[in-house]
């Protein structure tokens, strides 16, 4: 099947109908839908109701309740069910929740209603509720499901570019690799939609799915999945609860949330333009002589761009395809790109930070200007000889039939013996050059539902899964302390690593869609995101644009920047200051990359919370704040961890924004000062072009790192482990016991009581002593203390309190 958007013929038991496909091709043969009645049975808590019956197959859907959820299957049997005494209504209910479902049998109808009497889902008034489409010469079925809801608003979808919002849009769930611009196309779909209502759901299906919502009236949906003819069963679990309930269950439906490294959490360096050892050790220079601070540089084009393990310009004899080299086997000229790569990775390493190398799942095939590599010939026969490479159904090697790395084969991950070979030849990256983790690129290369792998699953359904069989493999190959960087992914895509926004054109508009996809991802289950600053392509962007995404990605769960083309099209800040004429941009962006590190605490210690939770690090308002009737409209604001609120600036030379505040007091960030209560709405809140509104919510505690100045902003001169100020601004009492937790082996309680808090340390890992920032009401200090420090320019002063780390685990009681 090829996916195009052609026109086809669909034909039912009637008459042919001409309709416009939407990303893939479905040719129909005959489709059915279930007649207005039903037979009914229960047995051991599932009901079933046996809808029609059409030719050999049955017409059947399944409904029952497990672990608080809803469990729907909707099936084409093959024997008709024996209902015995055949019953007018069955109704089944979750002791856990409290809803229930109601089933009548004739005419046939269902509602699923929620403890408190609402109605959640139903089937539709005068529409058949499974309709059932066959392609022709044996080909896919597709299921089509027609349900009532109750929802005016629909989230998750995984990365959405167009909309937070999908309310009378009709997302689908294919992976595509669109070169930017990506409107309603994605790297990472899912199955999932949460809603305002009190429910979410996920279709379990790895084909093509398509959520068609309010396509005529309002509280209505449409779901449209593609079906192995071989299994012809759709899986579907409907969440109960609010948005971060469903979150969580979701997640721990597909997958545990991985952590990374707290270093992945601090500002990244990259540029596709660095390609020999001394244009990376000149960057990495100039960043430190400018005083910017970073814990990662991404490495993307050090390679032979033809095997994608061996450096370029490195000499060595070719060897049977079935080698796995050494680092000693190849000799690096000192006249070469990279005349010595075990130096460069010592150096950066040496400076307390870590360097990643791009990759991606090809093995490519040469055009006629590129170099013979006699090693890749030997590699690529290898792996076709052994059978290592996806295949068309007729047995032949597939090869990617256009777009990025046309002709290239692709590696089969679903063959052990294919990853291993595979990963072989990589191994001394890791174990003897020490590399710190791979950006795994692309993944978006199955463009033939036909094609075949190891496994015995299709090209049908590994269009969204490719994707996922090869970062997952990156991910056990890099293994613990490591990180994988990726672009495409779908379901359980929180299991594995990282990932990014992909490709963006430097502007406001694209900005302002990733920021979209940010929210949208999160509501997904993703937690760890980032973006290419200000867009990857094209001529290099305004000060003003870069300045306002470097905001953005400041509070960001990945801050970096990355160019694609030449040289001068980096996104370095020196060369977008270079090449603009404003010198402001490394000063602002040494203010952001040394308020990056001084958060490093506070960022970790959320992602810890984050890889515990399933809750995303950069979360839509509606995640916290469900009782607040307008977090579900607002998709220009975040909360970045539990206690920051965030309103970017992403319109030209805007200086000022409304800015909605949620349920409870809070401060802004810059100053400490005390802003509002809300829910509010302030309808101007000023955003000069070096800081943006940010706001803390009163009663948080800050964990942060802070310079000798004790301000924000100020430089730590740390990029690994430690500390140079471990403090934790003290806003007022916490609403519930805060605990702090590092990397390192530290472990530090505030609990709230009576008069104040009881702080202890369980754990002191690297911890010797701590600053507690005091403020007390009207910028008043009502603990004692060595010292004052401004927070930050122009704002309150916080008394200092210095514990040593001796007390703290005795344990600590602070008057507030």
């Amino acid at each position: 099947m090829q996916y195009g958007g052609r026109r086809s013929l669909l034909h039912n038991k009637d008459h042919e109908v001409d309709v416009m496909t939407h990303h893939d091709e479905f040719r129909v043969c005959a489709q059915y839908a279930c007649g207005s009645s039903a037979r009914l049975r229960l047995t051991d808590g599932v009901l079933v109701a046996q809808l029609d019956t059409v030719g050999q197959y049955v017409l059947q859907a399944a409904f029952s309740f497990r672990d608080g959820c809803l469990h729907m299957t909707h099936s084409l049997a093959t024997e008709p069910m024996d209902v015995g005494d055949p019953k007018s209504c069955i109704g089944i209910a979750d002791p856990d929740t409290g809803a229930r479902l109601e089933v009548e049998s004739s005419p046939f109808r269902f509602a699923l209603v929620c403890a408190d009497g609402r109605t959640l889902l139903c089937s539709v008034p005068g529409e058949p509720h499974f309709r059932f489409r066959a392609a022709p010469e044996g080909g896919a079925f597709q299921f089509a499901l027609s349900l009532g809801s109750s929802a005016s608003h629909y989230y998750g979808f995984g990365e959405r570019f167009d909309s937070l919002d999908q309310n009378g849009l009709a997302p689908d769930v294919c992976v595509v690799n669109q070169y930017c611009r990506q409107g309603n196309r994605t790297y990472i779909p899912m199955p999932l939609l949460i809603t305002e209502a009190g429910y979410g759901m996920h279709v379990a299906a790895d084909r093509y799915v398509r959520f068609v919502l309010a396509p005529r009236l309002p509280g209505t949906m449409v779901i449209e999945a593609q079906i192995d003819p071989g299994l012809p069963v759709l899986e579907s679990t409907v969440f109960l609860g609010t948005p971060a309930d469903i979150i969580r269950a979701y997640s721990k439906s597909t997958g545990a949330t991985a952590l990374p490294p707290k270093w992945a959490f601090g500002p990244w360096m990259s540029g596709n333009a660095w390609n020999a050892q001394l244009e990376v050790e000149r960057q990495l220079r100039l960043s430190d002589e400018l005083g910017l601070p970073a814990t990662v540089v991404v490495i993307e084009a050090w390679s032979d761009e033809a095997t994608f393990y061996i450096w370029n310009d490195a000499q060595h004899a070719p060897e049977p395809g079935d080698h796995a080299f050494q680092l000693d086997e190849f000799t690096f000229p000192a006249e070469g790109k990279w005349p010595d790569p075990k130096t460069l990775v010592d150096r950066v390493h040496d400076s307390g930070m870590k360097l990643v190398l791009w990759q991606i799942p090809v093995l490519k095939r040469l055009a006629p200007h590129e170099h013979r590599c006699a090693q890749h010939e030997r590699d690529e026969e290898h792996a076709v000889a052994q059978g290592y490479v996806v295949r068309n159904a007729d047995g032949t090697p597939y090869r990617i039939p256009d777009g990025w790395f046309a002709g290239s084969l692709l590696l089969d991950f679903t063959n052990p013996k294919a990853t291993e070979w595979w990963f072989s030849k990589r191994r001394y990256l890791i174990d003897q050059l020490g590399v710190d983790g791979f950006k795994t690129d692309g993944g978006e290369f199955i463009l033939d539902d036909e094609v075949t792998f190891r496994d015995g699953r299709d090209g049908a359904s590994m269009r969204n899964r490719y994707a996922m069989t090869y970062i997952e493999a990156y991910r056990d190959f890099a293994g613990p302390g490591r990180i994988t960087f990726s672009r495409a992914g779908h379901v359980g895509a929180q299991s594995s690593g990282l990932f990014w926004a992909g490709d963006q054109e430097s502007s406001f508009a694209e900005s302002r869609a990733v920021l979209t996809a940010g929210l949208s991802i999160g509501m997904s289950a993703v937690p760890f995101w980032g973006f290419d600053m200000a867009g990857l392509s094209g001529e290099i962007p305004t000060a003003e644009l870069f300045i306002r995404a470097l905001e953005l990605a400041a509070f960001s769960p990945v801050m970096q920047y990355h160019s694609d083309g030449p040289a001068a099209w980096d996104r370095t800040p020196w060369n977008i200051a270079a090449r603009t004429g404003d010198e402001r941009v490394v000063s602002v962006y040494r203010t952001y990359a040394n308020l990056r590190m001084n958060m490093l605490p506070y960022i970790y210690n959320e992602a810890v919370s984050s890889a515990k939770s399933s809750e995303p690090l950069m979360r839509a308002l509606m995640i916290d704040f469900p009782v607040d009737p307008a977090s579900f409209s607002i998709d220009d604001e975040y909360m970045f961890g539990r206690d920051l609120l965030v309103a970017p600036v992403l319109q030209e030379h805007a200086c000022e924004r409304p800015v909605h505040l949620p349920p409870g007091r809070w401060l802004d960030f810059w100053t400490l000062e005390e802003i509002g209560t809300g829910p509010s709405t302030m309808p101007s809140y000023p955003s000069d072009i070096e800081r943006i509104p940010v706001f803390i919510r009163k009663g948080a505690i800050l964990p942060i790192n802070l310079g000798d100045s004790m301000h924000l902003g100020s430089p730590t001169g740390i990029r690994g482990v430690g500390y140079a100020n471990l403090s934790f601004l003290v806003t007022g009492t916490p609403a519930q016991e805060f605990a702090f937790t590092d990397d390192e082996g530290a472990r530090i309680r505030f609990t709230p009581n009576d008069d104040g808090l009881h702080i202890i340390a369980d754990a002191a890992g690297s911890v010797r002593h701590v600053h507690l920032l005091i403020l007390g009401s009207c910028g008043r200090v009502r603990a004692g203390g060595h010292n004052r420090a401004v927070w930050a320019e122009g704002g309150r002063e916080a008394e200092v309190v210095r514990l040593e780390i001796e007390s703290l685990v005795q344990g600590v009681r602070l008057p507030l």
